[in-house]
């Protein structure tokens, strides 16, 4: 059994859960059982708004695109050769396609009413929107940004609207007043960061140096929706999840330098969903022994 008590500062009771939880409990029913298994132990679990963006941008399009095509093609049997073999790589990344088969396996191609459970998944998917990521959580999720496209609704329309426009300064949006009030912390993952032996050095960590250098210079590059939402947005949420004990994630490599830089417990969901939730205590630098939960 899991135990939320990690040291002897405070008793823990709060747990951040970064996008790709939310992401994982879709992968597979032993994920789920493990995520609610773990994150039942904390008296207050939450995310950021950040979360429901990234959920969108990963999940939610590619239910978009498939239900829109699985229209078109009329059978499972097409759709899965359309995306396996008419898609070039340029148009729809390899990752959506893995995405495409994770929400389109359990239903098998030469079931002939599978095609309707199928459409049924995927709007039930896209009508629970991003409204999905609550589900695991308590209200409110952190909102420090203010991003516009994290409560968009789209439950006529069934589809997902990639955000746009962000060039200029929108109504609420607080990603430069974010950036600005956090700016040692920022400071303090990038030259965390540059110390990084090579081996240890990701594109992702490279990538957040290079925007937290950029940003220092000219804080509104941060209001490119690519920047904020595809390039930064890990390190967005690390930074809001500040206040939190403990960071509950399927991403190692990135979170637990940032965990590492702002003093958390990593709780890791491995990549095999019949291997336990592995703890690592990074409230300590130099800290990083795992533990099995």
């Amino acid at each position: 059994m899991f135990s939320a008590n990690s040291d002897d500062r405070e008793p823990p009771g709060d747990v951040f859960l970064d996008t790709s939880i939310f992401m994982a409990s879709l992968k597979h029913s032993k994920y789920k059982e493990l995520i609610h298994s773990t994150i039942g132990e904390f008296r207050w679990r939450s995310t950021a708004s950040h979360a429901k963006l990234e959920y969108g941008k990963n999940v939610l399009s590619v239910a978009t695109y498939c239900y829109g095509r699985l229209q078109k093609c009329g059978n499972l049997e097409d759709l899965k050769f359309h995306i396996l073999h008419r898609l070039v790589p340029e148009r729809f990344h390899r990752k959506r396609v893995k995405w495409s088969f994770a929400l389109l396996e359990k239903f098998s191609s030469s079931d002939p009413e599978a095609t309707e459970r199928a459409l049924c998944s995927l709007r039930q998917i896209l009508r629970t929107g991003t409204d999905f990521v609550l589900d695991l959580c308590d209200d409110p999720i952190l909102d420090e940004v203010g991003c516009i496209w994290a409560e968009q609704r789209n439950l006529h329309e069934k589809m997902w609207k990639a955000p746009s426009g962000c060039g200029k300064a929108r109504p609420g949006c607080r990603v430069v007043e974010f950036f600005r009030d956090n700016l040692p912390l920022f400071r303090k993952i990038r030259e965390r960061i540059l110390q990084l032996p090579p081996e240890k050095m990701t594109d992702e960590l490279a990538e957040f140096a290079d925007i937290i250098a950029k940003a220092e210079s000219d804080p509104g590059y941060l209001r490119n929706h690519k920047v904020c939402l595809e390039g930064f947005a890990d390190a967005i949420m690390s930074v809001q999840s500040r206040s939190f004990r403990s960071f509950f994630t399927q991403d190692f490599g990135e979170s637990s330098v940032l965990c590492s830089v702002i003093g958390q417990t990593l709780l890791y969901l491995e990549q095999d969903p019949h291997k336990p939730v592995t703890r690592i205590d990074l409230h300590h630098e130099g800290s990083s022994a795992p533990d099995s939960c």
